[in-house]
């Protein structure tokens, strides 16, 4: 069979796992309505970003796959969502995603309307030559508080998911964007691993969760020790990216160990052993990491972070911006997004 092959470099849209308390380099146990300090501790290969040049385009004007996505203010324990967003804008392509949003808006309801405004407001003063302001995450935090899917409240009268001032769970924060805006038609799952342990329990999880079986393991390793019939890609898909979970905690008799993804080098591509759905021939994919989302800390008192490859890879720590000359290892990598630079048929 003739190769296939799918040249375009193309993202993933997802999310974070973990509850975590988001504020300073080293997290923040209590959750309260201050932005956290802006002081963070450079790494040898890290250069700030200037604010002024954190834009890629005029206002109201988006650039897809811009490397000056400009940095979200932490305004009350939102890292998990500052993270989340940045992750969801950069993998999905900004344009493409906003694009959706405004098809969405003219069929939806007067909240949900306003709502997915507010998003392309915020997508759009992403990539402005001022960047986002506070009032546009807060209106937009807002506007999500509202709908449905983040306005249920306890027997208290409090709402169960307070986006601002409480800590919350990132991916649980991306699910619930994807039921409000319909984000399962955007990325689709063209390749996932269908076996007992990785099944999608709902329409709107767009990752696939991988486990660490030894703290040596390598990306690479941990795609190895699948087996190639559990990945299927879709007949006639040309998927666009593939977005997986990292497990890394091991549970034994004397509680939960973290393992770490140390070991994990997002600076090469991996190879992922696939088959076609359509005609169970085998395929051999090639995946570029292009997004990671990482977790620092305990599950009580954290903080989130992302990472976004423009040529170079990008640090994104709130409202703080640095250009790395390399992705560097990291001890708890929750959520990576990879491009599919290449699909072919198998030898």
């Amino acid at each position: 069979m003739a190769h296939k092959r799918y040249t375009r470099y193309i993202h993933a849209l997802c999310a974070a796992l973990i509850l975590a308390g988001c504020g300073g380099e080293d997290g923040e146990g209590g959750a309260g309505p201050q932005a956290p300090a802006s002081s963070v501790q450079e790494s040898a290969d890290a250069t700030i970003l200037p604010r002024e040049n954190c834009a890629s385009a005029a206002a109201g004007i988006i650039e897809a796959h811009s490397e000056a996505m400009g940095g979200f203010s932490n305004i009350g324990s939102t890292c998990y969502a500052n993270s989340a967003l940045k992750f969801l804008i950069h993998s999905a392509d900004a344009k493409r995603l906003a694009n959706h949003l405004h098809a969405f808006a003219a069929a939806s309801n007067d909240g949900h309307r306003h709502a997915a405004q507010q998003f392309v407001k915020l997508i759009e003063s992403t990539y402005s030559q001022a960047g986002p302001m506070r009032e546009d995450l807060s209106n937009f935090f807002a506007s999500l508080q509202a709908l449905p899917a983040f306005s249920q409240v306890n027997a208290a009268g409090e709402w169960r998911f307070q986006i601002v001032g409480r800590q919350q769970d990132a991916s649980e924060f991306l699910m619930k964007l994807s039921e409000s805006f319909d984000l399962s038609a955007l990325y689709g799952t063209a390749i996932a691993l269908k076996d007992f342990n990785n099944q999608f329990s709902t329409s709107h999880e767009y990752w696939t969760v991988l486990k660490i079986s030894s703290p040596d393991d390598s990306l690479q390793d941990i795609f190895d020790s699948t087996d190639a019939a559990g990945w299927r890609v879709s007949p006639g898909a040309q998927p666009r990216q593939l977005t997986v979970r990292i497990d890394s905690a091991r549970h034994d008799a004397s509680g939960t160990h973290m393992l770490g993804t140390g070991n994990f080098d997002f600076n090469q591509a991996v190879i992922l052993h696939a088959t076609d759905a359509a005609d169970n021939s085998r395929l051999t994919i090639t995946l570029e990491p292009r997004e990671v989302i990482e977790f620092r800390g305990a599950d009580n008192a954290g903080h989130y972070r992302v990472y976004a490859k423009d040529g170079k890879w990008s640090r994104h720590d709130d409202d703080q911006i640095h250009t790395l000359d390399q992705m560097p290892a990291i001890d708890n990598a929750r959520l990576i997004n990879f491009a599919i630079a290449k699909i072919e048929t198998a030898s």
